[in-house]
């Protein structure tokens, strides 16, 4: 028999609720162990029925009312997760074969939060995650519905596991998931607007290392407002289309002055060969960081990128503008001609110090200033 408790420093006890008969047969060279609880604080890990241990054997176990405040003192301080949980794993094997191993995991209703000043906050109704080990494959289904209703599927299966071509089929659907949780991400401007639905299909297959990923993303109603956002975007649509190794983007956004437009293309044939460009053009938009600038801006700029380079190209007619230096207080002084910046071993640093930049970077942006019939001035 075994009775016996753990403790395990900064998570508390973990203590056997009932005795665990035990039984080794010398035959076959089997252990046995009875139906059997532990205990740890709100949660319990169960035998349900006896574990047959040895060259072959099966055990079948479950846990219920793990909550996930047991595990705060893991998590970063600014991170909260309120949630529980219960579990189930029934795993079986034998001699010359591939274990087979089943596990599900049921998750109620909860939220994960990062505490600022604006609360970053998500939260849902509920979860599902099911994964099966057999054959020398894994198979696993996700689920989850969040708390306004978008939903979250995925199904996969990985195989070879135990060679290097490992690979994988599966699937994501992603349905009217809503942006505005995201709107913290926008800084502590009370002002801050954020919005849009995305929505997506995708099917991927292929190596792990480099698969290749098949169908669409849509982002609609997309609404971007506040101090963090220099252009306000009243409504806006994105769709990236996937096919294999190569990708199209569309969309177009527009702000309370005209509209811009998207254009982007990209392929990745191999993990260091790969290149993507992006073309942004649009009516004269008026542009604000605050405090100090104000532009109006018609841009037809195109970025493209690949490991070796970065390009932007293009023009950038500015038919106005207004840069406002605030007053400076009056302990301010000017940087003397022979200030020396110091790194943090307390050596002078020096331009040559400074590490390159890992590729080239290409410019041909032409900037013209002043009016034409389309600007208008600040009003």
């Amino acid at each position: 028999m075994l009775d016996t408790q753990v403790s395990v420093e900064d998570i508390g006890d973990i203590v056997q609720q009932t005795a665990a008969p035990i039984a080794f047969t010398f035959a076959d060279k089997q252990t046995q162990v009875g139906e059997h609880c532990w205990q740890w604080q709100a949660t319990s890990l169960c035998l349900s029925q006896p574990a047959h241990i040895g060259e072959q054997g099966e055990v079948v176990a479950k846990i219920e009312g793990f909550d996930a405040k047991q595990i705060a003192a893991f998590m970063p301080p600014e991170w909260q997760v309120e949630t529980r949980a219960n579990a189930a794993v029934h795993a079986r094997w034998q001699p010359d074969a591939s274990p087979d191993v089943r596990a599900s995991i049921d998750i109620a209703d909860g939220a994960m939060s990062q505490q600022a000043e604006r609360p970053l906050v998500i939260d849902w109704q509920h979860a599902n995650v099911d994964v099966r080990w057999q054959n020398d494959q894994l198979q696993g289904a996700l689920a989850l519905t969040l708390e306004d209703g978008g939903t979250l599927a995925s199904g996969f299966t990985l195989t070879d596991l135990l060679t290097p071509t490992r690979a994988i089929t599966g699937d994501l659907t992603v349905t009217a998931v809503q942006l505005a949780k995201l709107e913290p991400l926008l800084g502590n401007d009370k002002q801050a607007d954020m919005n849009g639905e995305v929505n997506a299909n995708l099917r991927i297959e292929g190596p792990l290392t480099l698969p290749q990923v098949y169908g669409g993303i849509t982002v609609s109603a997309l609404r971007v407002k506040g101090l963090s956002s220099p252009v306000d975007v009243d409504n806006g649509k994105l769709a990236l289309t996937l096919d294999g190794q190569q990708g199209r983007l569309n969309g177009e956004l527009v702000t309370p002055d005209g509209s811009l437009a998207l254009k982007g293309s990209g392929q990745w044939p191999r993990i260091d060969d790969w290149q993507f460009g992006l073309n942004v053009s649009g009516d004269t938009l008026r542009v604000n960081v605050p405090p100090m600038v104000r532009l109006d801006v018609a841009p037809d700029l195109t970025v493209s990128a690949t490991p070796d380079q970065v390009a932007i190209r293009g023009d950038i007619h500015v038919p106005w503008g207004r840069i406002e230096v605030e007053n400076l207080p009056a302990s301010a002084v000017t940087v003397s001609d022979d200030t020396v910046l110091l790194n943090q071993n307390y050596t002078p640093e020096s331009a040559e110090q400074d590490e390159p930049i890992p590729f080239n970077l290409v410019t041909d942006v032409t900037l013209a200033w002043g009016m034409t019939s389309a600007s208008r001035p600040l009003v």
